[in-house]
């Protein structure tokens, strides 16, 4: 039984945007936990359906719950209000319609309690929803995690890092700002743990925020090395052989396709002569 006076030793962080459909069952996931020693800070952020009253719900019924609303400012300003607000020393960020096995952050929770613990604990990803697949990502290593995310947004680290590198940059409303975010950890030389088991479900919708089209890939790249240029800047004969790959391979290719589509040009002419 958990004594609601302790302090926690997990913060869930929890922003919600128009979420009703999905919240309960992602709340029901938290509040199933072994580690039962844990605060769950859901943050609204200017929902106008019933999601807000859903969360108030929860917060009646169980005192670890506490809910804070906001006039809609986006996912990286609610998060960052959250986790501003939470007592726990490690931070868990989940969004509003995913979902934890019931034995996640207990598991998390004690590799961070080993000699030499990682900075950042995950484990493997299930997707469900529009896709439901095992959520295949490399393993974190460098220069890979500078050209592609290699880390789900739900992971265990400390508030202390949060506070250290800013929180979660606002210049990321593009999208990927958790992969932003853990290249701080990368340029530090901090080390990166997934448990090879399957305790995190990441729901696909047709809305999803990773489904960015490529026209703003761009973008991002911008915005990651403009907030980490030392670190690209290490690394840059390597990030520019990995974003420059797909073209050397089409180019290299380029005479035998031209060839072959001659090929193919005269037989179609053939036939219709």
């Amino acid at each position: 039984m958990h004594n609601q006076h302790e302090s926690p030793l997990v913060s869930v962080i929890v922003p919600v945007y128009n979420k009703e459909n999905y919240i309960s069952e992602t709340l029901d996931s938290v509040i199933s936990q072994s580690l039962r020693n844990i605060e769950i800070i859901v943050i609204d952020d200017g929902s106008t359906d019933s999601s807000l009253s859903l969360c108030n719900q929860y917060a009646a019924k169980d005192a670890r719950i506490r809910v804070i609303s906001q006039q809609n400012q986006g996912v990286i300003s609610a998060r960052n209000a959250a986790i501003a607000r939470a007592r726990a020393p490690f931070i868990f960020p989940l969004d509003s319609d995913d979902l934890i096995a019931p034995e996640c952050l207990e598991k998390l929770y004690t590799e961070m309690q080993y000699p030499d613990p990682p900075s950042v604990a995950y484990t493997q990803t299930v997707l469900f929803g529009v896709r439901n697949e095992l959520y295949e990502l490399p393993t974190v290593s460098v220069p890979d995690i500078l050209f592609r995310n290699c880390v789900v947004c739900s992971a265990l680290y400390r508030k202390s890092d949060w506070e250290k590198y800013g929180g979660y940059k606002e210049n990321m409303r593009g999208g990927y700002e958790d992969w932003d975010f853990w290249l701080s950890f990368i340029a530090e030389g901090k080390r990166f743990l997934r448990l090879n088991e399957t305790l995190f479900y990441y729901r696909i919708l047709p809305t999803s925020r990773n489904s960015i089209p490529k026209s703003r890939k761009c973008e991002i790249y911008k915005a990651l090395i403009d907030n980490h240029p030392e670190l690209y800047r290490e690394h840059e004969p390597s990030f520019i052989t990995r974003l420059t790959y797909p073209l050397w391979r089409f180019l290299r290719f380029l005479p035998a396709i031209k060839k072959e589509a001659r090929r193919v040009g005269f037989f179609l002419s053939a036939e219709r002569s």
